[in-house]
């Protein structure tokens, strides 16, 4: 709490030094020499970080390692985010200087809901740091001014209308990658998929070697003394590649409540670097009145389920027809199933 005050009373600070700056009488002028409205980098291949603030204490730390983009050092970033806020950094564009009768409105936007960007490179320098504000009016044109300038501006990106400021002021989960497993086949090591209530169809997949075992996972269940199916647990394990939730629950309120009950499934994925423990408790559809017999017809049939993944403490929503081959049984691997 004392960090989140602390960085709101620097970002507050900082946009009203900016609201003063910009409005001292004699400063705005139409000399370009400093190229203070050229806000794009073109290679967004040298960014390493990115940092955006606002004035409510809200911070996005945005951070590229391994070629791989991170949220808060902690969460993979969607990567549909990021690639709009990187187009926007690399193409975002002067569109007009304003008059000078425009200028008020416009650092009044930028001190109130102005966002702090600051862009760096792999060697940790700023390259960039500017302050993004509200839209004009026809809301084609996106209020920017950069750090230490006199002059503020309006940006856009050629070619496409909006207000840019969508593609920096995303917070929380809008930010993280919705994908629950995405990994690699050749990179797992163990998988164990465990069913609390159906003991005997729960399973581990270990490699040993080259290949891959298939046991019961929990001793009282009996092993099968049949051969497991030639391709059987690489086709199974190619279904990890990309399993994407429909939307995060983070701020479901029955989120503790569901989370302390017994789940229908549990999935342990270790890999070369990393561990994913996910467990899945079913949204059942409500019964539904038969007008004929007057009864109502329940279903034992779930289309979506709670995810909760333990390393991140993310609560999440997924599908039945995304998620159902995960949902695999023990025998299934072995010939004659």
């Amino acid at each position: 709490m004392k960090k989140k005050t602390l960085i709101l009373l620097v970002v507050a600070l900082s946009l009203m030094a900016l609201a003063v700056w910009v409005t001292r009488p004699g400063i705005h002028t139409k000399n370009t020499e400093s190229n203070d409205w050229d806000f794009a980098i073109s290679d967004t291949e040298q960014i390493a970080r990115i940092f955006i603030a606002d004035r409510e204490g809200n911070t996005t730390l945005l951070e590229k390692k391994e070629g791989k983009w991170w949220y808060n050092d902690i969460y993979p970033a969607r990567p549909n985010a990021m690639e709009n806020l990187l187009d926007a950094i690399s193409r975002v564009k002067l569109k007009y200087r304003p008059s000078q009768a425009a200028i008020p409105g416009m650092v009044s936007s930028l001190s109130t809901e102005g966002l702090k960007v600051e862009i760096y490179n792999k060697a940790g320098q700023k390259i960039k740091a500017y302050y993004v504000g509200g839209a004009t009016a026809d809301e084609r044109g996106t209020y920017m001014i950069m750090e230490d300038s006199n002059n503020p501006y309006v940006a856009h990106i050629p070619s496409w209308e909006g207000n840019l400021r969508f593609r920096y002021s995303l917070l929380g989960d809008d930010w993280k990658d919705k994908a629950i497993f995405a990994e690699r086949q050749e990179a797992i090591t163990r998988l164990s998929v465990t069913y609390p209530k159906q003991r005997n169809k729960s399973f581990v997949l270990e490699k040993q070697g080259g290949n891959f075992t298939v046991s019961p996972a929990f001793a009282m269940a009996p092993e099968s003394s049949a051969k497991v199916k030639p391709g059987a647990v690489e086709a199974y394990l190619r279904n990890y590649r990309s399993v994407v939730a429909e939307a995060f629950s983070n701020q479901y309120p029955g989120r503790d409540s569901i989370t302390n009950m017994v789940p229908f499934c549990t999935i342990r994925l270790q890999s070369d670097d990393k561990q994913r423990s996910v467990n899945f408790f079913p949204i059942f559809n409500q019964p539904i009145l038969d007008i004929k017999s007057g009864q109502f017809i329940g279903t034992t049939e779930a289309e979506r389920y709670y995810a909760w993944i333990e390393e991140t403490d993310d609560f999440m929503l997924v599908q039945q027809r995304v998620f159902g081959e995960l949902f695999r049984a023990y025998e299934s691997f072995f010939e004659g199933s």
